[in-house]
């Protein structure tokens, strides 16, 4: 399960971390707040999902790009199938949201990386977008983020 040695043969066929997204959307199907569950409330994780937080922190920070991608998709899953839902990050970009994962895993290194990720989601369900924003709304709330666009204008 050791990401790093899949990150470097992804690196190697053209670095093509799309690959890695792809199938954290794949897996984030059968983890959403809709409860797609079987009938004993169970369900299968599956690829990084299954790896540790400890797994992910031993990995360089510049190797971390695999596991950001499974978060990625996982949440483009999320963000497909839950009603209601345009964007389960609000307008936190996947920096704040790579920040949030690395926080929480070094707060619980044993738990798995499917448990962040429903963490996650749980934590920001009542604040998520539900609908797509007005180029209005993302200007003004992405300049009251510090370095974000418009911080450095002149006004």
């Amino acid at each position: 399960m050791m990401a790093a040695g899949t990150g470097s043969v992804l690196r190697r066929k053209g670095g093509h971390w799309i690959v890695c997204g792809l199938i954290g959307i794949l897996l984030g199907t059968s983890m959403t707040l809709s409860h797609a569950r079987d009938l004993n409330q169970q369900y299968k994780a599956q690829g990084l999902g299954l790896d540790t937080c400890t797994s992910f922190l031993d990995v360089r920070v510049e190797e971390r790009g695999l596991y950001y991608s499974w978060l990625a998709g996982y949440l483009t899953a999320y963000n497909y199938l839950v009603r209601d839902t345009y964007s389960i990050a609000e307008y936190s970009g996947l920096t704040r949201t790579n920040e949030w994962l690395e926080k929480y895993c070094n707060e619980h290194p044993n738990h798995l990386m499917h448990e962040a990720a429903r963490k996650f989601v749980t934590e920001r369900y009542r604040i998520r977008l539900k609908q797509k924003p007005e180029r209005e709304d993302m200007l003004r709330f992405q300049e009251r983020i510090p370095g974000g666009p418009g911080q450095n204008r002149p006004r």
